[in-house]
């Protein structure tokens, strides 16, 4: 099986995309003051325009947490994925990164790699 790739959220890569290339998200928390919302589970691109239009406070974004990016690396691998490759959002913007990077090594297999795409 080849290479598996998985990113996050802020990829904005439209699901077709993903779906068409198996690529695997990661998705981040959005929060819109005391509400919490799963990107791309929870909340749609649309519905986060709308929510933006309709708030007077700016949306937070949480990072994944580390078991997120675990559990998935592993299916892949599980699977017979012969590894694993994790493109993020820029590591000097975002947790994101550090919590790919904390998956891969509690994994501790070489065969995942996570790379800082220094982009938004």
């Amino acid at each position: 099986m080849p290479v598996k790739v998985f990113t996050d959220s802020a990829c904005d890569l439209e699901q077709a995309v993903c779906d068409e290339l198996d690529i695997t998200v990661v998705p981040l928390s959005v929060r819109f003051g005391n509400e919490e919302l799963t990107d791309r589970v929870d909340l749609t691109p649309q519905a986060f325009y709308e929510k933006m239009a309709a708030t007077p406070t700016l949306p937070e974004t949480a990072a994944p947490a580390p078991g997120a990016f675990e559990q998935a690396f592993r299916e892949a691998l599980d699977g017979g994925a012969d590894g694993v490759v994790c493109i993020n959002l820029a590591g000097g913007l975002s947790a994101t990164i550090a919590s790919a990077q904390n998956a891969a090594r509690a994994i501790g297999d070489d065969r995942v790699q996570v790379v800082d795409s220094h982009s938004v």
